[in-house]
């Protein structure tokens, strides 16, 4: 591990086979034999581990760095990055897939919760707080689904939906190869009457359900953000109040990505970037480039074409005068943003229950 600002080695470890990355927690696994494998847990900046977990058989397929694990897929856009967000916060729960069986790791103690092996016609899924067991049924030609919340340390359903397609299934004979899209905490999926529906994957609620021919291009466990069912417009929408904050003309090619810090937007013809504030759509930056957007922060967003590379703080381009890509940025300032939060704390404080207070006792 080197430090980012002198490129010093902090830390070095010959052992291990696979390693992820999180904002505020580096989680990695060794195997002194295929079938005999340690999980563990360190500050970005600790010397010692906070916690270890034995996995068997780590070493037989989650190898490297960022190895998947069973969580949702976001949604992809053309000319935006798919780590362009960067490293979020640890999830309270893991789920591991090791020799086809799911391993649930509560990452504030290290404790498995569930050692699971899906059914036949099940795909499990690890999504906020919750192990989520997806049957996919095929029956007269169609894909019967049902999704099925369990409470990992208890083992007790607390939620279950039916009709809802999560698009993990083939189109032939429903095997499901895939995990559900969504962000963080939520789900995206299609009703029984073509709808693009978000789901709370802790208590599956009903976030938001599309208009007719509306597609949803990003969303995160705030915001979504969706293109009109007549391709002319994009729709910022808050998850939480039910509402549209915002609306931008667009084109049938337009895409949308979201950050802690910035809503990006890409346009064709001509080809541009778009940052915006996720809630209220002021602009931050607007640059007509065919450039694409590879990282945002709070100060700007760092966009790349070719071999050329550059930064764009917040309040650059704004009137519609790009910086050069390679070149240097010229600094006007750069506009505050509003702070993402962390829903995640060390253990031993009251934050490290989850974002929704779900391993906590008695939900408190």
């Amino acid at each position: 591990m080197l430090d980012p600002v002198t490129g010093v080695t902090r830390r070095r470890d010959d052992r291990a086979v696979a390693v992820w990355t999180y904002r505020n927690l580096l989680l990695d696994a060794y195997c002194v034999q295929a079938t005999d494998c340690t999980l563990r847990a360190w500050e970005p900046r600790g010397n010692a581990p906070l916690w270890s977990a034995f996995l068997p058989g780590v070493h037989s397929g989650l190898l490297a760095d960022n190895p998947e694990l069973l969580g949702t897929r976001r949604l992809g856009a053309t000319r935006i990055d798919g780590g362009v967000a960067g490293a979020e916060s640890v999830p309270p729960l893991l789920g591991f897939p090791v020799d086809g069986r799911v391993h649930v790791v509560d990452t504030a103690t290290g404790r498995v919760l569930q050692n699971v092996q899906p059914g036949r016609e099940e795909r499990l899924a690890v999504i906020g707080g919750r192990l989520l067991r997806i049957a996919a049924t095929s029956r007269d030609g169609s894909c019967y689904f049902v999704i099925t919340a369990v409470d990992p340390a208890t083992g007790q359903q607390v939620w279950r939906r039916a009709g809802v397609n999560l698009r993990t299934a083939d189109a032939a004979g429903c095997a499901q190869r895939k995990d559900p899209q969504g962000a963080r905490n939520v789900l995206v999926g299609v009703a029984p009457d073509g709808r693009e529906a978000v789901l709370d994957g802790y208590d599956g609620r009903l976030l938001q359900l599309g208009a007719e021919g509306e597609k949803l291009l990003a969303v995160d466990d705030r915001y979504a953000v969706v293109r009109s069912a007549d391709k002319a417009s994009l729709l910022g929408r808050e998850l939480s109040a039910g509402r549209t904050r915002w609306t931008r003309p667009a084109g049938g090619r337009s895409g949308a990505a979201l950050t802690p810090y910035a809503a990006v937007l890409t346009a064709d013809e001509p080809s541009r970037l778009i940052a915006v504030e996720p809630r209220t759509g002021r602009v931050l930056a607007e640059l007509r480039t065919p450039a694409n957007a590879l990282a945002v922060g709070p100060n700007g967003m760092v966009i790349g074409e070719g071999r050329e590379i550059g930064y764009v703080r917040w309040g650059a381009g704004a009137a519609g005068t790009p910086p050069p890509v390679g070149g240097s940025v010229p600094d006007q300032g750069a506009v505050p943003v509003p702070d993402p939060g962390d829903t995640w704390r060390p253990p031993g404080g009251r934050g490290d229950c989850g974002p929704k207070k779900e391993l906590c006792a008695n939900g408190g």
